[in-house]
């Protein structure tokens, strides 16, 4: 952020004053913790936490590559996935189908590949974490979605 400092003892005072409070407010948001829920192309899930403003390489991690969101309303969350997951051939996901194709409708598309489920945006736009009914609902969720070729590869190699 550009800074200019005036002359004088008030001006510097009101400045320092002012980067105290704004290293105050990412202290504040650095310390609010949040969880997530990572469902692996294997069906495995996991609990993982991060501090709001700071999600992006948890995401990229989760995923292992490029990110993609998919919004799902009826749940209220977001899901992110890897962005190139069909061009390089990462397996199907099926617990993830199953949560996409609520949503959207089960002839629409398939997941592949590892997902991380956040609970949306703030109104800075930083990934939030999930309630813990988020949370709950997706740890119990069970269904699965196959497609020919996904089932065929996975059940006889």
């Amino acid at each position: 952020f550009p800074v200019t400092i005036r002359s004088g003892w008030q001006s510097i005072e009101r400045l320092c004053l002012r980067l105290e409070g704004w290293q105050r407010h990412s202290q504040q948001r650095g310390n609010s913790v949040a969880r997530a829920v990572v469902i692996n192309a294997t069906g495995a899930k996991r609990i993982e936490e991060f501090t709001v403003g700071n999600s992006y390489d948890l995401i990229c991690n989760a995923v292992q590559g490029t990110i993609e969101l998919v919004r799902l309303d009826k749940l209220g969350v977001d899901l992110w996935l890897h962005g190139e997951g069909k061009l390089i051939g990462l397996p199907q996901n099926p617990i993830a189908s199953a949560l996409f194709a609520d949503e959207y409708g089960s002839a629409c598309d398939v997941i592949m590949g590892n997902v991380i489920i956040t609970g949306g945006a703030d109104d800075n736009g930083d990934t939030v974490g999930l309630t813990d009914d988020q949370v709950e609902t997706l740890l119990a969720y069970e269904r699965r979605l196959w497609t020919l070729e996904a089932f065929t590869r996975d059940s006889f190699f």
